[in-house]
């Protein structure tokens, strides 16, 4: 059985060897390993094939992503260190299998597998609308450059991690890109895939609250002097039943390389939120809060004239973590060991309002005892 090519052959411009090639080489491996041993050549030659095929085997497993993991295994009078595999591998008609590497917990185990089986059998992914308040504004079109790229977002990684489960749609809750026009957009994709006609000139229909469930959630990032229409709009489509993401501070820190050249600067944002929750019975504290119990950020430190990345402590990165300060019995929290919260000022909850309204609430993470 021929191995997967190696990096190194593959970037050293070796061909891949043929079946007469790789006979000869094991005829002739077989032959020396006899000659050395009271094993006979087609004894040998067996020998080989058996590793040659596990060799295989295990790396198609990796290309896979099911790899081995060491635990100890104790006896009477001996420990010692194996390796051993652990995964699930899911698969559904034509579709790239989906594999849980190793699963470490049976309490997780249901959310692992019920997340690929919904990514396995969704037809079309959940729609999320994620509006970014300070992305950078997209630089005018350069003849010279037509591929350039937009300017990056602060919520990337997030972005592409959740384009694994749902159709992310970016929006400006703008005019011609409200949340109401991106309805429209969905509705129009729908009449296509039913093979209805759709143009121009087609009739424009008022949308129902039973249309904005084609959005399943709408996340609105790091808000900055938001225009009035679009706090409107933020109001409207939490109101309109559309569970909604809210990630909302004062306060803005900038923790790449150039901020951190800068000694890490806060910046002082205007979410413009402010009525809006007191109206819903929840109000943002003003003061930024720091914890003993902080989270840490990669920093560059000096060993002489060596550069080295370090943990670091970040006081204004207030940590919650573990079963006191996460609530471990909600389907959305008990899963997360920890939470950061950078540059927050926290939020206190107006009961009354609350209750006066009709919304219930509930505490899924607090900071711990040493904050300020």
């Amino acid at each position: 059985q021929e191995l997967i090519q190696s990096i190194q052959d593959i970037f050293g411009g070796r061909p891949q060897r043929t079946d007469d090639e790789i006979l000869k080489a094991r005829q002739e491996r077989a032959a020396a390993m006899a000659a050395q041993s009271e094993m006979s050549e087609e004894e040998a030659e067996e020998n080989l094939l058996r590793d040659d095929f596990k060799r295989a085997y295990f790396q198609k497993l990796e290309q896979r992503g099911i790899g081995a993991f060491p635990i100890t295994e104790r006896q009477a009078s001996s420990v010692r260190q194996v390796r051993v595999y652990s995964s699930i591998e899911l698969k559904y008609l034509d579709k790239e299998p989906e594999v849980i590497p190793v699963h470490y917990s049976i309490e997780s185990l249901e959310y692992e597998l019920a997340s690929r089986v919904m990514k396995l059998t969704t037809r079309q992914k959940p729609i999320v609308a994620f509006f970014d308040g300070r992305k950078p504004p997209a630089p005018p079109m350069n003849p010279m450059n037509p591929m350039q790229r937009p300017p990056a977002s602060d919520y990337e990684g997030i972005t592409n991690y959740l384009n694994q489960f749902f159709d992310v749609r970016s929006i400006a809750i703008k005019e011609t890109d409200s949340f109401d026009d991106l309805v429209k957009r969905l509705k129009d994709d729908a009449r296509r895939e039913a093979g209805e006609e759709v143009g121009d000139d087609s009739p424009d229909e008022p949308l129902k609250p039973a249309d904005y469930k084609l959005i399943k959630c709408a996340i609105v990032a790091q808000p900055d002097q938001l225009e009035t229409r679009q706090i409107y709009e933020i109001n409207r489509i939490a109101s309109l039943g559309v569970p909604t993401v809210l990630l909302v501070s004062p306060y803005s820190m900038d923790i790449s390389q150039q901020g951190q050249t800068q000694g890490l600067p806060l910046s002082l944002i205007f979410p413009g939120l402010g009525d809006m929750f007191r109206q819903w019975g929840l109000e943002l504290g003003r003061e930024i809060l720091a914890s003993n119990d902080a989270g840490s950020i990669q920093m560059r430190r000096m060993f002489g004239r060596l550069p080295v990345m370090m943990d670091a402590p970040l006081p204004v990165n207030v940590a919650a973590a573990g079963r006191d300060a996460i609530d471990q019995g909600s389907p959305l929290t008990n899963r997360i060991q920890q939470l950061v919260f950078p540059a927050t000022t926290g939020l206190r909850l107006l009961e009354k309002t609350l209750e006066k309204n009709g919304i219930e609430w509930q505490e899924l993470a607090r900071t711990t005892e040493e904050s300020w």
